[in-house]
């Protein structure tokens, strides 16, 4: 959590959660924001500098981070020295979208939303049939 002061005492402007699952060598950024009023100040590499000496002194091996289409995210990400390591697909359904391809059990309708995970060679397709196609991202840090 990053703190600034403000004309009232502190005021939170960034947050920074890393999940860390018992006996893992890796972590991951759950949340990562900075308020905007703030944006672009190096708050969002402070808070990451004392995450990474905290998960580094902890002995894990690396942290990741899941992004989607957001060009300012990657590029944080990337200037942050984290390296993609995978892409996928990820698909919502909405009510107004074909039904086509998902299935419910008998006596049930059609789901009304749904999302589903594909991969990346699917998306020109997916994109012609549902209104709502991300490309995700896992941008990982070597600790």
């Amino acid at each position: 959590m990053a703190v600034s002061p403000s004309p009232e005492g502190e005021e939170v402007v960034g947050i920074l959660d890393v999940d860390v699952e018992v006996d893992a060598a890796e972590a991951t950024i759950d949340t990562l924001a900075v308020h905007p009023d703030h944006a672009r100040s190096g708050i969002g590499a402070a808070m990451l500098a004392v995450a990474v000496g905290r998960l580094r002194a902890q002995g894990l091996g690396s942290l990741d981070a899941w992004t989607r289409e957001d060009a300012a995210a990657n590029g944080w990400y990337q200037a942050q020295g984290f390296v993609e390591r995978y892409r996928y697909v990820h698909v919502h359904k909405e009510g107004g979208d074909d039904p086509r391809g998902f299935r419910s059990p008998e006596g049930l309708s059609t789901p009304v939303r749904a999302f589903a995970h594909a991969p990346l060679e699917m998306e020109a397709q997916l994109r012609a049939e549902f209104s709502r196609v991300y490309v995700c991202r896992q941008y990982v840090l070597n600790l």
